[in-house]
């Protein structure tokens, strides 16, 4: 038995540990030998075929899309079937945690384990017809066709089971978010909504009545609430009546009355009356169903982080999957992450204490906190980093937001606990979304970008 599988309640790890054995020796060196032949021999045509079956199954493109994102995955793919039918593996733990992280990445990027086992189906009797024209006899063509079964078989069920725990996982956090998110002031948070959305609606007319001819009016899905309402109402109220009369307003609003408006000259005193009276009577609807979504929900304080006050580092993966996913509606214009390291904060907590640490620390959070707008996250990510996930946000902004907050950081004084005072300075890693389907690779771009910034010097930003 394989000591190294711990067996904690995991029974697919159990199961595993007792089928491994049986498994390994049911294929010889010579199988997986030849297997390895086959695979390199073949490999141009194998990934042209495996290619295929991404781009004609519709379920796989919508979460892949672009052909270099494919390409990826195909390469992933490739090297993860050597792997499984050729190389072989040490131990049960191995097979198990290789499998189980193809999983997790499914798990990330919104791909069902019903696409993938569609996708491998037909490229298992691909590779079996192929494999049938080598000069095989029959006890090892049996040999060879039982390791292919029992192989990827395997690998699936891994990959399910990681799946399934991982999805499981995050509609819990979804769950806690939104417990967390109706833990703030929510009376404050409706009253600011409330304002944001007549500042539009006054920005509107003043737009309107200050141009003439061509126009290019506001769109309420791009303002301040309308930022809100995509990004945290729709996450935070979820399955509240309410918001569905909401949304629909606001589209009514944006793709039929400011269209209108925009074709009305001033002086069209009826009709502009008649456009405006009927983008009013919107407004108030939506005003009237925002105090029925705030006043559905109770009060729950859940979820913060409770030195920084930020957002727990357990919603972010939740809520960089769903901003993905936004990439690809036509409301949604761009999405940037800001990795943020307080410089030299471990000298800090060696000379002044880790009390003085912890006030430091309070300080960056709410200066951050300040330099963002309420449709973005700031999440504590752990130690003396934060991340920031800037909504609707292209990369020229994003440098903009980050120069902001490093600015305001270098002019603060921070008094500390037992007297005097310090001046900080952050280090910050910028990276704007690209296509990626994993959120993983943009923290990764962000978080290098980080490092490169910090070993430049300290108290600069770079882009990843």
């Amino acid at each position: 038995m394989d000591e190294s599988i711990p067996p904690k309640g995991d029974k697919a790890r159990m199961r595993l540990e007792l089928e491994w054995p049986q498994i390994t020796e049911l294929v010889s060196q010579e199988v997986r030998d030849l297997l390895l032949i086959f695979l390199q021999e073949n490999s141009a045509e194998l990934r042209i075929h495996y290619q295929t079956c991404l781009e004609e199954d519709e379920e796989i493109q919508s979460v892949l899309g672009s052909m270099a994102n494919q390409d990826d995955f195909a390469e992933i793919f490739l090297r993860d079937i050597s792997d499984l039918l050729a190389n072989g593996h040490d131990s049960a733990a191995t097979f198990y945690e290789q499998q189980a992280e193809i999983g997790s990445l499914m798990a990330r990027i919104g791909l069902p384990p019903s696409a993938i086992s569609r996708v491998m189906r037909k490229f298992s009797v691909r590779l079996l017809a192929s494999l049938a024209q080598y000069p095989l006899d029959q006890s090892m063509l049996v040999e060879t066709v039982i390791h292919i079964v029992n192989t990827i078989g395997l690998s699936l069920e891994v990959r399910d089971i990681r799946y399934q725990q991982d999805i499981a996982a995050r509609v819990r956090a979804d769950e806690t978010y939104r417990l967390h998110s109706l833990g703030q002031n929510l009376t404050i948070e409706r009253e600011r909504q409330r304002a944001l959305l007549m500042e539009w609606g006054h920005n509107l007319l003043t737009a309107f009545h200050q141009s003439e001819g061509l126009r290019k009016l506001p769109r309420l899905w791009i303002s301040e609430f309308g930022l809100w309402l995509n990004h945290k109402a729709r996450l935070i109220f979820e399955r509240t009546p309410n918001l569905a009369g909401i949304i629909a307003a606001v589209d009514r609003i944006d793709k039929d009355l400011v269209p209108a408006l925009e074709q009305i000259r001033s002086e069209d005193r009826e009709s502009v009356s008649f456009v405006v009276t009927r983008i009013e009577e919107e407004i108030a609807d939506i005003r009237f169903e925002l105090n029925g979504l705030f006043e559905l929900h109770i009060e729950v304080e859940k979820g913060r982080d409770p030195l920084t006050h930020l957002l727990g580092r357990q919603f972010m993966p939740s809520i960089l999957m769903r901003e993905i996913k936004l990439q690809k509606t036509p409301k949604d214009q761009g999405l940037c992450l800001l990795l943020i390291d307080v410089d030299c904060f471990k000298a800090i907590n060696d000379q002044y204490g880790h009390k003085a640490g912890d006030v430091v620390l309070g300080h960056i959070a709410q200066a951050i906190t300040n330099c963002t707008r309420p449709s973005d996250f700031v999440f504590r990510y752990g130690g003396e980093e934060i991340i920031v996930v800037l909504v609707d946000c292209v990369r020229d902004m994003a440098m903009q937001t980050a120069e902001r907050i490093r600015a305001d950081i270098e002019d603060m004084r921070v008094a500390l606990p037992e007297g005097g005072d310090l001046q900080l300075t952050v280090s910050i890693g910028v990276a704007a979304h690209e296509g990626e389907f994993d959120y993983e690779v943009l923290i990764g771009r962000a978080d290098k970008a980080m490092y490169r910034a910090k070993s430049s010097g300290k108290n600069r930003i770079e882009m990843g």
